[in-house]
């Protein structure tokens, strides 16, 4: 396959006008719940690809089981994720590691949680059946498609899609947001990305990394009962 190379600086996003809807679509405010459950950059900014997976190529000797995704979910869409390299290889060096079975914390504000999904933000999942691949197709569809946490460079993608299953999707873009020094309306489009382009890259990862505490910090201020998931949190801001 040849990869689509994207200019990250041109307008071409594939961004929806209509995407500053989609916290609402989903039901979501946009104070997101705090969930309880060697990197290489180049130290000057610097060209990078943000997308080279739109177009699936599906592994016809492969067998997939798509019943294990339940309704809602197209095949050519799970083709679509299966083949997404850059989702995949995110969701197995950090999410998939951090975010486990199934959970029913009392001072979880979110109910029960599984694999990174929560009864609260997803009320008509069965979340103590929830399967892996379920799971895993809402955060695609949800958490790395409509959030354009896809857009992003390398770089960012990981942590960004990261902090959003732990403080929300919206936090986790306005944590982006502002240590680019852009508007945090937590919406990634053109300016977001824009933004990026003559910026030292590391000092944009600090300042998020800084940011993502500081949210932390607020939120065991505002709700004391949530101190007792910080440890876990920190462990994984410090994987950052």
């Amino acid at each position: 396959m040849t990869n689509k190379k994207y200019n990250p600086f041109a307008d071409m996003y594939n961004f929806n006008a209509n995407s500053s809807n989609w916290v609402q679509r989903l039901g979501y405010n946009a104070d997101f719940y705090n969930n309880p459950l060697g990197y290489n950059s180049s130290p000057t900014p610097r060209p990078y690809k943000i997308a080279s997976n739109d177009i699936p190529v599906v592994n016809n000797n492969k067998k997939v089981d798509y019943s294990a995704y339940g309704e809602g979910f197209s095949k050519e869409f799970i083709d679509k994720m299966l083949d997404d390299k850059r989702f995949n290889n995110i969701m197995n060096s950090r999410v998939i590691n951090n975010e486990g079975g199934y959970v029913n914390h009392p001072n979880d504000l979110g109910g029960e949680t599984k694999y990174g999904i929560t009864s609260r933000w997803y009320p008509n999942e069965d979340i103590k059946n929830l399967t892996r691949e379920r799971a895993n197709a809402i955060l695609y569809r949800d958490y790395w498609q409509k959030t354009n946490i896809h857009q992003l460079p390398d770089e960012f993608a990981d942590i960004v899609f990261d902090d959003s299953i732990v403080q929300g999707q919206p936090t986790a873009i306005r944590n982006l947001q502002k240590a680019l020094g852009v508007n945090d309306d937590g919406i990634i489009g053109p300016k977001t990305l824009k933004a990026f382009q003559h910026q030292n890259h590391n000092i944009i990862r600090t300042k998020f990394i800084k940011n993502v505490n500081d949210v932390e910090n607020e939120n065991i201020k505002n709700n004391p009962s949530q101190k007792v998931f910080e440890k876990g949190h920190r462990n994984r801001f410090n994987a950052y």
